[in-house]
């Protein structure tokens, strides 16, 4: 994978500073965890399939590069997607955190630029729009006044909108999807996945995109419909975002790899009726500097409406907590860090930041560790260059936030995963993650 602020990705226009880059990354962010809490609180609720009858259905694993996008709040990653007859490639927002795969299409009401053609659904021989009363219909969002009659059905109209304004709407549909295979280059065409083939897409984290590919545990996200043939599995990789000579990473549909088979640790799955996209864990506490934090354990549990609870998330770069265990957790940094590093002013939505010019050789030296340990005994123990982000030269910060919402959750970003394998066992409900070299 590439990320979205480096240089080599397709929508970079110049070189950032760190400062900038982080920046960025904030003001994302706060899109991001916004439409997260949108999405736990959304009226249409959408069950977890069973998968169970297809447990030795796995025939094949799938990797494929992505690249990040430069503008985004659905996700962080691109990823190469080909869909029709003959197969037409799109760059799509690769989401934990949603459902619904959809491409633009025409006739375009309102459709904005991006990397390559949209999707042409008249040079497809197997596209075909869904009815209104097939099942596939009734778990997508419909526009306002959208009726239906079950003596004349239309095509099934969607509409899916995102907190920060961008919204996409069309005709929810089923196409093939051609998927490159690691065994002997094979390639496998999946029949009847179904997307959205979306002709008024509008807002600001869409641009450069053709789409988006949900990847959550909902019944319409891609790894939902796919599963069968990979396993039910999926993991990624992630490079640190900085690090300008290692800008590639995968993302893997099937077995994981090698170091992640052998030293990967699992926890499972917490299940959320309320909120059944997101990938939850179970948190028995933290760590700072090798203590346990005293943290009520109420902070980390699901409440009866949904609320709480934490998840894994790939679209979200910081890590994020309730306010009751972020107080603690900074509380707790702060008595490690400020009597050995010179505090510099916090920059605008991290609290802790601080100098590390005494320490130029190795600016992490003197600063404590960080880690969880999960409801099954699991202890993930990212490196420091995962719990704290270099925003200018010889300057860091904490990068991590609080939530004062009472309707939020614990978020466990994509840096905090940086150089980890983590893979979703969707088959086995749990979460594996090993140190890797991405």
């Amino acid at each position: 994978m590439v990320h979205k602020s480096h240089p080599k990705a397709p929508t970079h226009k110049r070189r950032l500073t760190q400062h900038e880059h982080v920046h960025e990354r904030i003001l994302a962010d706060a899109k991001r965890v916004k439409e997260l809490k949108k999405e736990l609180h959304a009226k249409i609720s959408m069950g977890v399939p069973d998968l169970s009858a297809v447990a030795d259905a796995a025939k094949y694993d799938f990797l494929t590069p992505v690249v990040s996008g430069f503008t985004l709040g659905s996700g962080q990653y691109f990823v190469d997607f080909y869909l029709g007859t003959p197969p037409q490639k799109f760059s799509l927002i690769a989401d934990t955190g949603s459902d619904l795969i959809w491409v633009q299409c025409p006739p375009c009401v309102s459709c904005y630029s991006q990397i390559g053609p949209i999707f042409a659904p008249q040079d497809s021989s197997t596209y075909a729009p869904l009815s209104c009363v097939a099942d596939e219909c009734q778990m997508i969002p419909a526009p306002l006044n959208f009726t239906c009659s079950a003596e004349a059905p239309v095509d099934c109209a969607y509409a899916y909108s995102y907190a920060d304004q961008s919204i996409t709407e069309g005709v929810f549909s089923t196409d093939t999807a051609t998927m490159n295979v690691s065994k002997d280059g094979q390639t496998v065409r999946i029949s009847n996945v179904a997307f959205g083939c979306g002709n008024f897409n509008v807002g600001p984290s869409l641009k450069g995109a053709g789409g988006v590919i949900g990847l959550g545990q909902g019944p319409t996200s891609f790894t939902s419909q796919i599963g069968a043939y990979f396993g039910n599995k999926f993991s990624y990789c992630l490079v640190d975002y900085l690090d300008a000579t290692s800008i590639t990473s995968t993302l893997v549909f099937g077995e994981a790899g090698k170091r992640a088979k052998e030293q990967a640790q699992y926890t499972p799955f917490v299940q959320n009726p309320n909120s059944p996209t997101f990938y939850y864990v179970g948190v028995k506490c933290v760590s700072v500097g090798g203590r346990e934090l005293d943290i009520h354990p109420q902070v980390w549990e699901i409440t009866e409406l949904g609320d709480g609870g934490s998840i894994f998330d790939s679209g979200t770069s910081l890590t994020v907590f309730l306010e009751p265990a972020y107080l603690v957790i900074l509380n707790a940094f702060q008595t490690h860090i400020c009597p050995t590093y010179t505090r510099v002013p916090a920059l605008q939505g991290l609290d802790l930041c601080f100098s590390t010019e005494r320490y130029e050789d190795d600016p992490f030296a003197k600063l404590p560790a960080f880690s969880v340990t999960f409801q099954n005994g699991a202890v993930f123990s990212p490196p420091p260059q995962n719990v704290y982000v270099e925003v200018a030269e010889n300057t860091m910060c904490l990068a991590m936030q609080g939530s004062s919402s009472p309707f939020g959750f614990n978020i466990f970003g994509n840096l905090i995963q940086q150089n980890f394998e983590v893979a979703y066992d969707r088959q086995k409900q749990r979460l594996g993650f090993a140190p890797a070299d991405c």
